[in-house]
């Protein structure tokens, strides 16, 4: 942080934290830099991810700016491919998902406000550093989601 309460991060800088899936996202901004405004978050998004499963965010709005390769996004009932360039908005309440189901990496930039989410996505990391093999069972993740609002569904609900 800068003197004046700034930030300034190069590229591949920020605090390194893994999803629910292992995929490699950095918070480039939090709720203590933002003053609680809104958290942005880069993702790294290997090829052939599955969709992480549906959740709902009841308390956030989060979007999606896609950099690099194409992202399968859903946002309630409409599934679409996000190629770079694409932003979506997703209003609290309504499921959504994302899975990089080609053959290239894909990157994108989420934002979740007001900020909260990336306490998410630091508490998946701990627990797949405490969790043998890494992988998180659905049971843990939507214990996780509850304790920042959030609600994982079903792979059939979502």
């Amino acid at each position: 942080m800068t003197s004046d309460g700034g930030i300034i991060l190069g590229p591949g800088e920020g605090t390194a934290v893994a999803g629910s899936t292992g995929a490699r996202f950095l918070i480039k901004a939090d709720g203590d830099a933002t003053r609680g405004t809104y958290s942005l978050i880069e993702a790294s998004i290997p090829p052939g991810l599955p969709p992480v499963a549906a959740h709902v965010h009841h308390a956030h709005e989060e979007s999606f700016f896609v950099l690099e390769g194409t992202v399968t996004l859903r946002l309630g009932e409409k599934t679409f491919p996000a190629p770079a360039g694409t932003f979506v908005l997703v209003p609290r309440g309504v499921a959504h998902t994302y899975a990089n189901d080609t053959d290239a990496p894909a990157r994108f930039l989420t934002t979740g406000s007001p900020a909260g989410l990336e306490g998410l996505f630091a508490a998946f990391a701990r627990l797949r550093a405490q969790t043998p093999g890494g992988q998180l069972d659905f049971a843990t993740i939507a214990a996780a989601g509850r304790d920042f609002d959030t609600e994982y569904l079903l792979r059939d609900e979502g």
